[in-house]
């Protein structure tokens, strides 16, 4: 009997101090794993929001993604310009919404547009050209990357649509949303941002009854 209790104390130990290596093996490609997977995530910065705080709705709905990757894509091959702008509702996705990806590329300048129609199928339209330097040229003046507060408001609003836009200009990065009334019930006229989002709205002037 002395025997046999021997042989168990030490059958204890050992499974104790000695995990199956094939759990631990797992355990240890699942950890490698997720870390290479947040490590693509980081690569690319329109797919994250962690940018200042940033809400600009990644990965939530299909429109966000495939504007997100198409962006990713882009800057891959080398474009110093790029700008991700959705415009998208801030509780849930709106029937009908539009994103644009407008990026440079060999001197010319160029839009893609994808929108939604009553549901989350996204459709898109053919890339065509489109000038947005005066879009560069008040984000880069303005520093608009540094601009920390909002444009004070005649009239307060909450949950309306309005543009959320992830710009890469090179050297600095601009994440950011502001809600249609934002800017166009801003007390200040010449506030960056109310300059920046007035332009953007005019450039681009998405079609929300389709």
């Amino acid at each position: 009997m002395k025997n046999y209790f021997t042989i168990f104390i030490l059958i204890f130990l050992f499974g104790c101090s000695n995990p199956p290596k094939k759990e631990k093996n797992i355990a240890i490609q699942s950890l490698e794993t997720s870390i290479a997977e947040n490590s693509l995530i980081d690569d690319c910065m329109f797919k994250t929001n962690q940018n200042k705080e940033c809400w600009t709705r990644i990965g939530a709905y299909p429109i966000d993604s495939i504007t997100e990757k198409l962006a990713c894509d882009i800057k891959d091959k080398g474009s110093k310009h790029i700008l991700v702008a959705k415009y998208i509702g801030d509780n849930g996705a709106f029937p009908n919404e539009s994103a644009f990806v407008l990026w440079t590329e060999s001197k010319k300048e160029y839009v893609k547009e994808f929108y939604t129609s009553g549901s989350l199928v996204v459709n898109e339209k053919p890339i065509k050209e489109l000038n947005w330097e005066s879009l560069r040229i008040i984000a880069d003046t303005t520093r608009l990357d540094t601009v920390i507060s909002n444009p004070q408001l005649k009239i307060m609003m909450s949950h309306n649509i309005g543009f959320a836009v992830q710009y890469y200009g090179g050297k600095i990065f601009i994440c950011d949303r502001l809600q249609d009334n934002e800017w166009e019930s801003a007390i200040d006229e010449n506030h960056p941002k109310v300059i920046f989002w007035k332009e953007l709205t005019e450039l681009l002037k998405p079609t929300t009854d389709r």
